[in-house]
Parts: structure tokens; C-alpha cells; sequence
């Protein structure tokens, strides 16, 4: 049966992970162009928390694809081998760790990103890309806070999932263990309280920044425009615009223009990248009065950064046909100020991030121990308990857990002495059980004994008093001996039937009954017995219906113990049934394998009390209205024996005072042991 069942949810799991599958590479492939800024170049991705998810919910390998999947969409990761192996070794890793030996994800990733990931890294940042060394560390930095908090929101994920019954049981998730769930749930605590400020901190200092930029480039196209108004009809239009860039004074690696209303430039000064743009660059507003001219393509973040440009636009009035000052400045000088601004949140977050890191391991050690050790102690309790002993669970000083250790040692203790006196109940009972049953077999071959001891008398009683009632050696002499002589012929007669009943049933219990099966007609058999019964019904005054279904098959079954329980049941209705009553016989199918037959009448009934001991040994109902019916109980017992011996089943259905209905039904095919 279970391997059916786990047949059955093999297409159910795999449809499940395929779905997920689908799920997470879209979230890979969105999450890696999804980020949070912590410095200029440097973000914190959420795209390897789909591959982590996918690694731990469906598998490593599938983990590892998800991340190829999403880094493909991610131009800026394509740029270098080592940064694509990094991000699909990842999850392949934590994967393999997390099922093989059940290490924490977040450890493991962290681990995985010191020792393998952010050297590669580093690698590709300084000898491919030509970074300086700070940067270079400021990535790899970057690398392992991203890596650890991709890691943890993956775990919180797959915690989300094990919460749900029906989802972990569709993907076939082990249980969650209460150490991890404790660390990830502190850890995620801790991040979330210092990070949070932290990230809105650094995210105002670089708009201040930005602004404070945008105010001076603004400041200086102003004076530029205002002083080319002024200049303009003094002198030629190019020696005002000249004049009046030169007269502005610029930083390093800054430039200034002066367009006209066709967009040509009058006139220049410094450098100046936008003019034109050029292929390979972007236009990007970072504030109403800021734009930013950034390089677009294959190079990481970091260098696109490095060679960008903010500039701004002031209009000039009163020149006709100049349109506007242009003003630009490298985006490199307000990204290093920012930076040397930010050291102290960045070492800081990072000083959270390890210490929320090493404050959960150690909460989530302490809290789970004591748990573990209760857990630990109590795999031998069972056994503990049944050899006798007391179980002993380890102390602890939390309050919960301590009260909990006293409720399962008290439990144990109880367990312990009921298990003894449990214990020596069974072996009481056991020899109660073995006495009764010695108590049994003796009573068996007593009444073997005794009833094979009385049937040569008996047999000789009946045959002598036969001889003498038919006076087959001529008259006896007097009417009156010869109904002696019935008499002693019935009683004798009835007496056989006792012993032959109490032989039957001494078999029965001691297993030796047997039967030896024939194909035989079940409505024959019933109607013999009706026939040989014909003559009790009427001097009875019962009535008495037969119908037979037409077209019964054969039935394998040892006919002359059946034609005994028909025999029982119909001379039990006869004995039970008053004056006047009647009775009713059926034959027929019960199902496609099966024959039935069924015996009705209308006599004194079974409380349903007693339908259930009816058939017991040597158990007789009862009442004013059966006490002089005779026998000794065992018609409906040995009837029983020999329906499930073929087997058959006997359905009795009656109550007090509303006849009975006794139903015999037995397989077409014989016997189970011919069957088999």
C-alpha cells in the first residue's frame, strides 16, 4: 500500500518542483537586476536568493541552474567567467552541505563566500578590471554581506514553506529543525533592527551629496549664463561665450559649454563627454536639476562609475541664439566623498552583521540544548522503562524547559510502575490463561471420552429397543411394552445426538474437525432436509414455505455437514416457532460468488443482548417461552464452526418477540484451503 501511494505522489512532487522551478528562475532572473545601494557600484543583490531557495526546496543541481538562468540576465555578471561560477557555485554548494550533513545555509554560504566566492571575485576586480585594492575589498566585502543575507532570506523562505503541511509534504522537505529556525529567526532580528537605519542613513548622505553637487554645477551655469547676457552686444557673440566660460572657474576633469538654439557648440572649455553623447552611454536624471552620463555594457558597475559624469543645464536670456549653458563634472570626486563619508556605516553594518551573526549562534545554541539533551535522553526511555528503571532527563536552568523535564521524569516514573504492574499482570493473566486452558483441554477429553464411552451403550440401547418395537422376533405380549420400547428408542435417539454434538465440538476446539468438500446443490440439500422434517412441522401445526432460486450453481462443499446446519436451523425455528406460526426457506445468490440460504420465522425471537453469545458453546436465551425446548446449546455454535470452516459466514437477525432470521452464505468456490 505505500508504495502505491508513493507511486502516486512521484508525478505530484514532480509536478510541484517543476513549477517552482519556473517560479524561481523568473525570480533569479529579476532579483539579480533588483538591488539595494550601499555605496556608489556597491549593491547588496537579491538574486541568489532564488537559487539558494531553489537549491534547498528542490535540489543543489536545480539550485545551480536557477543561478545560470538568472545571471544570464545580468549583463554586468557575464563579464567575467569567474563571476558566473561564483554565483552557480553557490547554491550547488550550500545545497550539497545543507542535504548531505544538515549544516546551517547561512554558515555555509557565508563560509562559501570567504574561501571561494569573494577571492574570485577579488580576482576578476583587479586583473581583469584593473580596480584598486580598496575597491577590490570593498567587493569582496560586498560579496560575503550579500552572499550571508541572500542565505538568510532563502532560509526564512524555506522555513515559510515547512509551515505549510501540504507544501512540504509535495516537496518531500525534512523537518525543520528548532536550532536553525532559532538562529535564522534572531539573526533576521538583528539585521533588521540595525540595518534598516543604517541603509536610510547612508541613502541620505549620498542624495545630500548629489544635492549639494547639483547646486554647485547649477550655481556655476548660472554665472555663465548671467555673464554672457551681460557681455552679449559689447563684443562678437564667440568672444562673449568665450569670455564668459573662461571667466568660471572649474575643478579637475570638469567641463562647460555654451549651445546654441540648433544645439551647436559656441563655444567649450574643460571636458566635456555629452557633447555629443556617443554611442555606449546613457542619459540618467538623477534629480530635477542633475543628470547623470554613465557608460552602458559589459564593464562592472564599479568602472562604469569611475568614468561617469554628472552635468546640469542653466537657459541664457537676452543672447539671441544661445540656447543654454552646459556644466559637467566626473562623477569619481562625489563618488570618493561619499565613500570616505560612508566608512563608518559600511564597518559598521558590517560589525553588525558578524556580531547579530555570532549573538545568534549562541542564542540559538543555548536556547536549543537543553531541548536536544532532552531529546537525546529520551530515545532510551522506552527501554528504560520497560527494564524497570526510572528515567532520569538532564537539568536545565531554563525555567520552560526545567518544568518540562520534571513533567516527563514524573511521567516516566508513573510509566515505570505501571509498566511493572503492568507487567505482572500479564504474567497473571498468562497463567490464568495457561491454567484455563489446560482446565479446557481436560474438559475436551473428558467429554471425548466420556461420549465415545456412551455411544456403544447407546447404539446398543436404539437397536435393541428398534427390535423390540417392530418385535421382530414376534410379539412382545402387552401394547404397553412395545411404547416402552418406543420410548427408550426416542430418548436413546436423543441422546446420540447430544454425544455425536458433543464430539463435534470437542473437535472443533481442539482443531481436528474436518470436511471434505463436493460439488453439491445447495436447494437439494435444504429440501432433503425439509422433507426429513415434514412430519414434526405438522404435528406441529407450522406452516412452511421453500423457494429455491432457478438456476443456482454448484457449490464445493462436504455435504453432510451442511445438510447438520440446515438440519440445526430449521429444527431450531421448529423448536422455538409456537403453534400456528410458520417458517420460511430460501435458496439463492448473494452476489456473483456467492450462494446463500435463509431460514425465517416467527417464533419467540433473540434479545439483541444475546445475538452476540448465541453462538457460544453451550450458551442457551433464557425465558418462560424456551425453557422446555430442550438441547444444550450447541446447534448454532457447531453450525458456525462448520460455515466458517468453508468459508462462509452465519448472520443471525433477531430480537424478542419478533421471530428470527438466520442467513448461511457460502462461497461458490469451496473452502479457502482448496482455494489456495
Amino acid at each position: 500500500m505505500g508504495a502505491v501511494l508513493s507511486a502516486s505522489a512521484a508525478p505530484r512532487r514532480r509536478a510541484a518542483a517543476a513549477i517552482l522551478f519556473a517560479g524561481l528562475a523568473l525570480a533569479a532572473a529579476a532579483g539579480f537586476h533588483f538591488s539595494v545601494m550601499v555605496f556608489y557600484g556597491v549593491d547588496l543583490l537579491f538574486g541568489s536568493v532564488a537559487s539558494l531557495a531553489g537549491a534547498l526546496l528542490i535540489g543543489p543541481a536545480a539550485g545551480a541552474l536557477i543561478a545560470g538562468i538568472g545571471v544570464l540576465f545580468a549583463d554586468d555578471l557575464l563579464t567575467s567567467p569567474l563571476f558566473f561560477a561564483a554565483f552557480v557555485l553557490e547554491p550547488l554548494a550550500v545545497g550539497v552541505a545543507v542535504r548531505r550533513w544538515r549544516c546551517g545555509p547561512v554558515l555555509v554560504d557565508l563560509a562559501f563566500w570567504v574561501v571561494i566566492g569573494a577571492p574570485m571575485m577579488a580576482l576578476a576586480y583587479r586583473w581583469q578590471f584593473g580596480l584598486d585594492w580598496w575597491s577590490v575589498l570593498l567587493a569582496a566585502a560586498k560579496a560575503v554581506l550579500n552572499g550571508g543575507a541572500a542565505a538568510l532570506i532563502a532560509a526564512l523562505c524555506v522555513h515559510a514553506v515547512g509551515a505549510a503541511p501540504a507544501l512540504a509534504e509535495r516537496l518531500a522537505l525534512r523537518p525543520q529543525r528548532l536550532r536553525d529556525l532559532m538562529f535564522n529567526a534572531i539573526f533576521a532580528a538583528a539585521l533588521l533592527a540595525g540595518a534598516a537605519p543604517i541603509l536610510a542613513l547612508t541613502d541620505w548622505e549620498r542624495r545630500e551629496a548629489e544635492a549639494d553637487l547639483a547646486d554647485r554645477l547649477n550655481l556655476k551655469a548660472q554665472v555663465a549664463s548671467k555673464r554672457l547676457s551681460e557681455a552679449w552686444g559689447d563684443t562678437s557673440p564667440d568672444a562673449a561665450a568665450r569670455a564668459a566660460l573662461e571667466a568660471t572657474t572649474l575643478q579637475r576633469g570638469a567641463g562647460i559649454a555654451v549651445l546654441g538654439v540648433d544645439g551647436e557648440v559656441l563655444a567649450a572649455r574643460g571636458a566635456l563627454r555629452s557633447l555629443p553623447p556617443g554611442p555606449g552611454v546613457e542619459l540618467v536624471a538623477r534629480r530635477a536639476d542633475l543628470q547623470l552620463l554613465r557608460p552602458v555594457g559589459p564593464a562592472p558597475e564599479l568602472v562604469q562609475w569611475r568614468e561617469a559624469r554628472f552635468l546640469t543645464t542653466a537657459l541664457v536670456s537676452g543672447a539671441p541664439g544661445v540656447a543654454l549653458v552646459i556644466v559637467e563634472a566626473p562623477a569619481i570626486d562625489l563618488v570618493e566623498t561619499v565613500r570616505t563619508l560612508r566608512q563608518p556605516f559600511f564597518f559598521l553594518a558590517a560589525d553588525l552583521f558578524f556580531v547579530g551573526l555570532l549573538v545568534a549562534f549562541l542564542l540559538s545554541r543555548l536556547l536549543s540544548r537543553p531541548i536536544q539533551a532532552i531529546e537525546r535522553a529520551s530515545v532510551g526511555m522506552s527501554e528504560a522503562i520497560a527494564s524497570g528503571q526510572r528515567p532520569a532527563l538532564p537539568a536545565t536552568r531554563v525555567e520552560e524547559f526545567a518544568a518540562l523535564t520534571e513533567t516527563l521524569n514524573r511521567m516516566g516514573a508513573e510509566l515505570s510502575e505501571s509498566f511493572a504492574a503492568l507487567k505482572r499482570s500479564q504474567a497473571q493473566a498468562l497463567e490464568a490463561k495457561e491454567n484455563a486452558e489446560r482446565a479446557s483441554q481436560s474438559k475436551s477429553a473428558f467429554l471425548a471420552t466420556v461420549s465415545h464411552e456412551l455411544r456403544t451403550p447407546l447404539n446398543a440401547i436404539i437397536g435393541f429397543s428398534d427390535i423390540m418395537r417392530s418385535e421382530a422376533f414376534g410379539p412382545i405380549g402387552s401394547d404397553r411394552y412395545r411404547d416402552y420400547a418406543g420410548d427408550v428408542n426416542a430418548a436413546g435417539t436423543h441422546l446420540l445426538r447430544l454425544v455425536d454434538d458433543i464430539l463435534d465440538i470437542t473437535a472443533v476446539e481442539a482443531g481436528s474437525f474436518r470436511i471434505e468438500p463436493v460439488p453439491v446443490r445447495l436447494e437439494s440439500v435444504m429440501e432433503e432436509v425439509l422433507k426429513g422434517l415434514g412430519p414434526s412441522l405438522s404435528k406441529k401445526g407450522l406452516g412452511c414455505t421453500f423457494e429455491p432460486e432457478p438456476g443456482l450453481p454448484e457449490v464445493r462443499a462436504d455435504v453432510t455437514r451442511i445438510r447438520q446446519v440446515f438440519e440445526n436451523l430449521v429444527g431450531n425455528a421448529l423448536k422455538y416457532t409456537p403453534a400456528g406460526g410458520s417458517i420460511a426457506v430460501s435458496v439463492g445468490r448473494a452476489g456473483g460468488d456467492a450462494v446463500q440460504a435463509v431460514v425465517r420465522d416467527t417464533g419467540v425471537g433473540i434479545p439483541k443482548s444475546q445475538l452476540a453469545r448465541v453462538t457460544e458453546p453451550f450458551v442457551r436465551v433464557g425465558s418462560s417461552l424456551t425453557a422446555d425446548a430442550g438441547g444444550v446449546g450447541l446447534g448454532l455454535a457447531i453450525a458456525k464452526s462448520i460455515v466458517e470452516l468453508h468459508g462462509g459466514v452465519l448472520i443471525i437477525r433477531s430480537d424478542r418477540e419478533q421471530g428470527a432470521e438466520v442467513t448461511v452464505r457460502l462461497p461458490i468456490s469451496g473452502p479457502p484451503a482448496e482455494r489456495r
